[in-house]
């Protein structure tokens, strides 16, 4: 499986992984409805979610210093993860137990995109090799060595920011 990933995806730092990781990147800033709010939202296919109400929720909101906006906070369900652009970083939020975390968004192990993977408690696992990391505190449970970037969350009423 290791040989197959690499001949598809790519090195971590191969030209297939940059161009991969700019697609992505690009593909999320383009279906965006904030301009410095670069969040993607797995919506389910019978409640569509209204652009312009979480644009005038996030237009209201007025983050701390140093902190973006980024989503309200139902459009993350409890147990859930999901994968954030901002400001050119990757990241991965999850609500656990309506408790927000978020830690980088690649594994450090192979560049796994961390919100693919499995969040059992605050256990997230890599879907690329099952690497498991803490989202409260980002530490690597397989290999202590590798943990991940962790960001500070902070709510402002209904709105979840970051900062990067």
């Amino acid at each position: 499986m290791g040989v197959l990933r690499r001949i598809i995806w790519g090195r971590n730092d191969g030209l297939r992984s940059r161009v991969r990781r700019l697609i992505w990147f690009e593909l999320n800033r383009l279906n965006q409805p904030v301009d410095g709010a670069l969040s993607t939202h797995r919506q389910s296919m019978n409640e569509p979610v209204d652009p312009s109400e979480s644009i005038e929720i996030l237009s209201r909101c007025c983050p701390p210093e140093g902190f973006q906006a980024l989503m309200h906070r139902d459009s993350i369900e409890e147990g859930e993860i999901i994968e954030v652009t901002i400001a050119g970083e990757t990241l991965a939020i999850a609500n656990i137990q309506g408790a927000f975390f978020a830690v980088s968004g690649m594994c450090p192990h192979a560049g796994g995109p961390l919100a693919d993977g499995r969040l059992c408690g605050a256990v997230l696992s890599c879907p690329f090799h099952g690497w498991k990391f803490d989202m409260e505190n980002g530490h690597c449970l397989t290999n202590p060595d590798k943990p991940l970037i962790q960001y500070t969350v902070h709510l402002e009423g209904d709105v979840v920011c970051v900062k990067v």
